[in-house]
């Protein structure tokens, strides 16, 4: 470790570093909510006028001094959109099974129409141009009448959002797609993810988000959908140490320190609190060094080595590399576990311009890095290049639904397990399935989940938010960037307001 000789860069600058950045808020805080029936869906008009809808037919409105219920014990509804305060819709199901469209006209709800299977999103460019979906579904209302555009014969989904740019430039996300609407045809579009994707929301048809299960968040370009970038890549300094980094879907990480991308430093692997990496190193038992690693943007972060024994501290500021994104393999990077499983857990990582990591550690404070220069397809077999072995072990990792892990040492016979990969690499900054999206712009981003979760994108970065929320949120919409509304479990009512 001693071998980190190089000039401390911007020690003065590393409580800055360190800080994740945050939009000024005065924050959120929970609602007084009139119902203990979960909540799914929120939309409203103005900051004034506010509707929640959710279980057991519950209809919820704020009117800018408290909320209000009414309900329809018949229904369950999902969803919720309008055009105004006198026309507002929302979808569900009734008594379980046929799929429902309500509509308020400012005094009272009404049926517009049902369906034989149940609906669970609506969405419209104008009052004569609204989009419904479900399971096999896709209702449209033209002004008069509600039709089924969606044919289920070219394939079965259960749709959890829609939205669109126009009438003519519509997605529906569900359990198994992503389909368009060009004004002609519904087409499913590719995508880099067979997660369920829960959420849709964009600031044009351009730039258009899609959240859902173990943190998911994908982005359309306009041409493409791809995963955001994460923090996951290689990170140089320039003069000083170079980090791999890779985070998982337990929301822990990997962090590989290299001098030169061949002879291994460090090793950490902890947990990810508040957005910074802050771990030990494994191969020295947990004592000796510590570091912090706290990205400000997508290609900057700030990174602290600390001596635990002298108390020195080294910072540096790191650069991705763009040509060294994580790039998964045969989809088999993650984390697998030894099964029967006796601890054992194994950090595989490959990146896009050749070689691969991988750690193995039973406690994430002790363990062995191993790196091949050209993994395959279908296999890793790579040597010990950390200590305490010091290139004495030779590991081989054979990937399939179960994988095939070997050690072996110069001595001795070599020890064999196999592994089920139980947590897989991802983009993202949570481990929490995410529910619902809303923007008020393309820079100024709200996404909810499982757990209270809440993030936020800058149209930089997303960062999680401190909510103090536990329950599942399912649904958020703002009337601007300081007036946001999200409902869930329990009858959760969470309200953020800022400066």
């Amino acid at each position: 470790m001693n071998r980190l000789k190089t000039v401390i860069i911007l020690t003065s600058f590393l409580a800055a570093l360190w800080v994740v950045p945050a939009i000024s808020e005065t924050g959120w805080t929970a609602m007084s909510s009139p119902t203990s029936k979960i909540l799914r869906g929120v939309w409203g008009n103005s900051g004034t006028d506010v509707f929640a809808v959710g279980d057991d037919g519950v209809i919820l409105h704020y009117d800018g001094s408290g909320w209000g219920i009414s309900s329809r014990v018949l229904y369950q509804f999902a969803g919720v959109w309008g055009t105004s305060g006198t026309n507002v819709l929302t979808v569900g199901t009734l008594l379980s099974s046929s799929g429902v469209v309500q509509r308020y006209d400012g005094s009272t709800w009404s049926s517009m129409t049902s369906w034989g299977y149940p609906l669970s999103c609506i969405w419209g460019s104008s009052a004569t141009d609204i989009f419904a979906g479900g399971f096999n579904t896709i209702l449209h209302y033209n002004g008069s009448n509600w039709t089924n555009m969606y044919d289920s014969s070219a394939s079965n989904d259960y749709f959890l959002s829609v939205w669109g740019s126009s009438g003519s430039d519509v997605f529906a996300a569900g359990a198994r797609s992503i389909q368009h609407y060009n004004g002609a045809a519904w087409t499913a579009m590719s995508i880099p993810t067979s997660t369920t994707l829960r959420g849709l929301w964009g600031s044009s048809g351009t730039n258009v988000f899609a959240v859902g299960d173990i943190g998911t968040i994908i982005r359309y370009d306009g041409t493409n959908w791809s995963a955001l970038p994460g923090n996951d890549g290689v990170w140089r300094s320039g003069n000083g140490p170079v980090v791999y980094y890779q985070t998982y879907t337990n929301n822990s990480a990997m962090c590989i320190v290299s001098s030169d991308g061949k002879n291994i430093i460090a090793a950490y692997a902890a947990k990810i609190e508040n957005g910074i990496f802050d771990g030990v190193d494994i191969g020295n038992g947990g004592k000796k060094y510590r570091v912090k690693i706290g990205f400000t943007s997508p290609s900057q972060a700030g990174y602290t080595l600390t001596d635990l024994t002298t108390g020195i501290a080294q910072s540096y500021a790191l650069t991705r590399d763009p040509a060294e994104i994580a790039q998964p393999l045969a989809d088999e990077d993650g984390i697998w576990r030894s099964s029967p499983d006796d601890g054992q857990r194994f950090y595989l990582q490959v990146y896009k311009n050749g070689g691969g990591l991988l750690l193995r550690s039973n406690d994430a404070l002790t363990g062995e890095v191993f790196w091949d220069p050209a993994p395959t397809a279908t296999k890793f077999q790579g040597q010990d290049i950390y200590s305490p072995h010091q290139a004495s072990v030779v590991f081989t990792m054979a990937y399939g639904i179960t994988g095939q892990v070997v050690r072996t040492p110069v001595s001795g016979s070599p020890q064999i397990w196999a592994a089920t990969s139980f947590s897989r690499a991802i983009p993202g900054l949570t481990a929490s399935s995410l529910t619902g999206i809303w923007g008020s712009s393309g820079t100024d981003i709200f996404a909810v989940g499982t757990s209270g979760t809440i993030l936020h994108y800058d149209g930089k970065l997303w960062t999680a938010m401190t909510s103090n929320a536990t329950k599942t949120l399912n649904a958020v919409w703002g009337s601007s960037n300081s007036d946001v509304f999200a409902v869930g479990e329990d009858g959760t009512i969470m309200h953020y307001t800022s400066k």
